[in-house]
């Protein structure tokens, strides 16, 4: 992984850990709103897996957030 790419990553996985909990949303609510399995969105919460752009930008836009290019 590029220095770039994990900054990124990073960046997101901290904005996401946030807007999350700000949100007041369960994961299987969240799971449901973005079509993205709950032990997915587990596994992005605790670092254990790496989001690509897509599921990204699902998860930012149901947090109604939108991701910059």
């Amino acid at each position: 992984m590029s220095r770039d790419k994990f900054l990124n990553y990073e960046m997101f996985f901290h904005a996401f850990n946030y807007c999350f909990g700000k949100s007041g949303l369960k994961q299987h609510e969240l799971a449901e709103k973005t079509g993205i399995l709950q032990g997915r969105i587990s596994e992005i919460l605790s670092g254990k897996y790496s989001a690509g752009k897509k599921v990204q930008t699902k998860i930012a836009n149901a947090l109604g957030y939108e991701l910059d290019d």
